[in-house]
């Protein structure tokens, strides 16, 4: 369920009430609402605890598809009990009638994990971001602190604990100086054998 400020929303219902009183011909099969520099909030029907938080340039609502278009996305997150989950960065991305979201391409950052996916679509196979199962897209890259990962196609859930990365390749990052702990990337514990050993003085 999509939620606008009252205000917007009154523009909404104003807008819808005179596009449906304005003559136009029978080819026309397309209508809807154009809202510039608008906070959109998203409360999946299917996921109770969730709520997502948009801000973008644009945002166009379509009643005859029950799609939404968002372009030039400013700030995206997904909540979860009151607590940042995940946050989505692209240019562009739909919300279609079940709630889920599609994009060309589509960064996702999960803060509790420290880690970055950044997955690839195309106009027929797009990124998916779907409200119950995570999200889904041919092809993604995720970099972990200290490991990145490249697969596709790939299907994950939001916190990764079940996943399908199909045709993958590790890289390991053995210099990597920091590691996850608490969704902070803090340096990491110095081992005993990079200590330098202590000389006493006669």
């Amino acid at each position: 369920m999509l939620k606008y400020s009252p205000l917007v929303l009154a523009v909404i219902l104003l807008a819808g009430l005179i596009v449906a009183f304005i003559p136009r011909p029978q080819t026309v099969s397309t209508s809807g609402v154009v809202l510039r520099g608008v906070n959109l909030k998203l409360y999946p029907a299917t996921d109770a605890q969730a709520e997502w938080r948009f801000r973008a340039d644009t945002i166009t609502s379509d009643p005859t598809t029950g799609e939404t278009r968002i372009d030039e996305l400013k700030r995206g997150e997904r909540f979860v009990a009151g607590e940042l989950d995940t946050v989505v960065r692209t240019e562009s991305l739909t919300i279609d009638s079940s709630d889920n979201l599609r994009s060309r391409r589509a960064e996702l950052y999960i803060p509790a994990q420290c880690l970055t996916v950044n997955i690839q679509g195309t106009n027929e196979k797009p990124v998916v971001i779907d409200q119950q199962s995570g999200f889904s897209g041919p092809r993604a890259r995720i970099q972990y602190p200290d490991l990145v990962l490249t697969a596709g196609p790939v299907q994950a859930s939001f916190d990764l604990k079940q996943t399908n990365f199909e045709n993958p390749v590790f890289e390991a990052n053995l210099d990597s100086t920091e590691t996850c702990v608490d969704g902070k990337l803090v340096p990491k514990p110095r081992s005993p054998q990079t200590q330098q050993p202590q000389t006493q003085q006669p």
